[in-house]
């Protein structure tokens, strides 16, 4: 308490929440710097020391530690019932994807507190553990989480983590709970079995980890790639993630592969009960291959019923996931302009609508045709001059040798690589909110206009 206290007052004199993307304490703690944060953040804790805590204190319930220990119940097959210290037991509720009605979570409380020691917890697996249960009442707890239907589960089944997603998140960019409803799908569907202790499975939406995918025993990590100038949703597969006091790792990235693709990848490497991690290291880099022609349905995520898109997603403490569509864009623009030929009409084009696209995510938009691909990049970084107003002229022209009422543009060749450089430049001076660093080009441009307008 005198620790939260002490930070909450030192943010009170140094944070700014006049401006909420910068109302968090790494903001003071940069300003400052570290050792002058830690020499006020000890001054207002000596101050805690002599005066003491404002208010009252609340009274805290202490429970024994549960073991991580689990036993098998007599009566209902294989459940989550772990052994405490003092002699009473833990009931580990399993939720799908943490998942629970709001009349269920009344029950659930209402049995903590007539049959156990009053408190629900929530675990970082998205299921609920009921403390203090003593051994005799254990039976009576288990009868009515059955009539709710939130009895121990008859048969092992994979254990899935998955964040909310773009759903609900605007840093999201998959629908993560859609993939793990639809593996969970596919493994029932096939009729797999898995043993008493089924691995974890952890997707996250975006590369920010709120899923933890990089501890999962397979890990999931959502991203885009564009293809033909359309999204497709696909998920970064790691391998390997232990949580351990004697040995924790990290997971191992091997493969990117399609939405779509993820369950079929996952049960196709189920063995004896378990996923084999060697079998999906073997087969990931098939998987990940794009069929030609593509399936239709490669644009569209799970649990969606229109075409992949990040409109309106971007702004944010991090947008990891939207930098890494920018770099896809930059480097189509980038390789165009390499492959000028015979053809140079056409690479000059393709450059100049990679470059124009690549920046608009930040706006939150995701323009389908080159016209409107155009008309945005005019709106948005044109017009406010962070990019050339000659490019004005030169996006008519492109649009003009497109309808072929014009000849040739080896005469913007020139401006097209100015304009491919410009935007890397503005993309490499982006901050964690998506903000550009780079002034205008037009000094009389409003230098305080941001990505996000």
């Amino acid at each position: 308490f005198e620790v939260a206290e002490a930070i909450r007052r030192l943010f009170d004199l140094h944070g700014d929440r006049t401006n909420k993307n910068k109302a968090r304490l790494r903001f003071v703690v940069g300003r400052l710097g570290a050792e002058a944060f830690k020499k006020l953040y000890e001054e207002e804790r000596a101050v805690l020391r002599r005066d003491g805590l404002p208010g009252v204190v609340p009274a805290l319930r202490v429970t024994p530690q549960a073991t991580p220990q689990v036993a098998k119940s007599p009566t209902s097959g294989t459940t989550a019932i772990l052994p405490e210290i003092s002699g009473n037991c833990t009931v580990r509720i399993q939720l799908p994807l943490g998942d629970i009605s709001s009349d269920n979570l009344v029950q659930v409380a209402n049995l903590a507190e007539t049959e156990g020691s009053g408190l629900v917890r929530a675990t970082q697996l998205q299921d609920l553990l009921l403390p203090g249960i003593a051994p005799e009442r254990l039976p009576r707890v288990l009868e009515a989480l059955h009539a709710i239907g939130l009895g121990p589960q008859q048969k092992p089944a994979p254990k899935i983590v998955a964040c909310t997603g773009a759903a609900t998140c605007k840093l999201g960019m998959c629908l993560s709970r859609g993939l793990a409803k639809a593996i969970a799908k596919t493994f029932e569907e096939r009729g797999l079995l898995f043993d008493e202790n089924p691995q974890v499975i952890r997707i996250s939406g975006c590369p920010n980890s709120c899923g933890g995918h990089q501890i999962g025993t397979i890990g999931l990590e959502g991203g885009a790639k564009r293809v033909g100038g359309r999204l497709v949703p696909m998920y970064a597969v790691l391998v390997g993630g232990k949580l351990s006091r004697s040995g924790a790792t990290l997971a191992e990235k091997i493969a990117t592969v399609p939405a779509k693709r993820i369950p079929d990848l996952l049960a196709s490497s189920l063995t004896n009960g378990r996923i084999d991690l060697a079998k999906v290291r073997e087969l990931a880099p098939a998987y990940q291959v794009l069929p030609a022609p593509i399936p239709e349905d490669y644009f569209t995520d799970y649990d969606a019923e229109t075409s992949f898109s990040l409109a309106g997603r971007g702004p944010g403490e991090c947008g990891a996931g939207v930098m890494d569509v920018i770099k896809v864009d930059l480097q189509e623009a980038k390789e165009a302009l390499k492959s000028l030929g015979e053809d140079g009409d056409e690479a000059l084009y393709r450059a100049l609508v990679a470059a124009s696209r690549s920046l608009l995510v930040i706006f939150g938009i995701e323009a389908k045709r080159d016209e409107d691909i155009f008309s945005a990049f005019e709106n948005h970084l044109v017009q406010p001059g962070w990019v050339q107003h000659s490019s004005t002229s030169l996006l008519r022209a492109a649009i003009d040798w497109r309808i072929r009422e014009r000849e040739s543009l080896r005469e913007f060749e020139e401006t097209i690589r100015e304009i491919v450089q410009r935007v890397e430049t503005l993309f490499l001076s982006l901050d964690g909110d998506l903000k550009f660093r780079a002034r205008p080009l037009n000094e009389s441009a409003d230098s305080n206009v941001t990505s996000s307008q």
